[in-house]
């Protein structure tokens, strides 16, 4: 089954992702099938990973869940800038699929 949460160039096939811990900052490494490889420093080493279709672009936007205030942070494949999405409490963990 393909899962909208790994496809970030929106050409409706899964790309390879990981992220990376690196002095103290989050860092992704995409892979898309359409574009190669790209590097994006997005977070903090602490802040949980959760990417998913949030605008219905049909590209996974970058997401973090930073437990706590204010919760869920995005950056909008669509449209330029960054959510932040006051959600959550200390302690809860996000959920993507």
């Amino acid at each position: 089954m393909f899962r909208k949460d790994s496809d970030f160039d929106g050409d409706g096939k899964a790309d390879f992702a990981i992220t990376r811990n690196v002095g103290g900052l989050k860092y992704w490494w995409i892979w898309q099938t359409t574009d190669g490889q790209r590097v994006i420093h997005w977070g903090v080493n602490f802040d949980q990973r959760a990417a998913s279709d949030y605008d219905g672009d049909g590209k996974t936007d970058l997401a973090i869940w930073r437990s706590g205030a204010p919760g869920y942070y995005w950056i909008k494949g669509s449209q330029a800038g960054i959510i932040i999405f006051p959600w959550g409490t200390s302690g809860d963990a996000p959920v993507t699929y």
